[in-house]
């Protein structure tokens, strides 16, 4: 048994980013990317809202994760152009990781 870890659950739930340092990096299968605000929906693509991602990030290299990480949002509506989003959302994932190991 692995844990998902889903920045925009664990923010909104009061979960503090420093205890996923504390997780054995083999208890980790997968991480999430998800930003929005910090009372609730929508979710929006890293940098779009106003959680700590950077913080989400550092704690999980903290562990040394090495891992899938994926975008996880659900568009209030369907994006005009699908791969167009998907773009913007792996852009915004780069973005993030390079700041937060910066």
């Amino acid at each position: 048994v692995a844990l998902a870890l889903d920045s925009y659950n664990l923010a909104t739930g009061g979960n503090p980013f420093e205890e996923i340092a504390q997780i054995p990096r083999e208890r980790i299968a997968v991480a999430q990317l998800a930003d929005g605000v910090m009372t609730g929906s929508p979710r929006s693509l890293p940098g779009d809202g106003e959680l700590p991602l950077r913080e989400y990030v550092a704690a999980l290299a903290e562990t040394g994760f090495d891992g899938a990480l994926s975008v996880e949002i659900f568009p209030v509506d369907s994006p005009p152009d699908p791969l167009e989003f998907a773009r913007r959302g792996l852009n915004a994932a780069r973005a993030l990781l390079s700041a937060a190991v910066a």
